[in-house]
């Protein structure tokens, strides 16, 4: 699915800055391809947070318990981003570098057990690597021999 724009919205030729960071734009265009100076913008535009519409329902003990999406989360965990088109949350830093396709490609739903694949996922190996990517991203560096 392709956004489209009016002649008005695009400026050089470049998506408007605010559908720049979008979940749904990174999913359908690789970060790894645009230019560096976009990549800087997306960046400084930090992470989507939107609120989405997620609602589970499980049966524990005989009672029903509904799950639903809360803001805070975005609060507890500085790289959760969401997409409103797609209804899931994604990480950040994994969606921009590639990682796991529940993280970075297709998203989670599923509210149920969120805080053992939240600890699962933050504690791997791709997620910290993409953390330390992103933080880096923009610094000058250089190494003298």
């Amino acid at each position: 699915m392709e956004v489209q724009y009016s002649k008005l919205e695009l400026k050089d030729n470049k998506k408007p800055a605010n559908t720049m960071n979008s979940v749904a734009s990174l999913v359908d265009n690789a970060f790894s391809r645009l230019p560096y100076d976009e990549k800087i913008a997306v960046k400084n535009l930090k992470r989507p947070m939107p609120q989405l519409c997620l609602e589970n329902k499980q049966s524990v003990k005989g009672k029903d318990v509904i799950r639903k999406f809360k803001l805070d989360i975005y609060k507890k965990n500085d790289w959760i981003c969401g997409c409103d088109i797609k209804n899931a949350l994604f990480c950040f830093p994994c969606l921009l570098f590639g990682g796991e396709p529940s993280w970075s490609k297709n998203g989670i739903r599923d509210l149920i057990h969120l805080s053992a694949k939240i600890t699962k996922h933050e504690n791997s190996e791709g997620h910290l690597k993409n953390i330390f990517s992103l933080r880096m991203l923009g610094k000058i560096t250089f190494r003298m021999f």
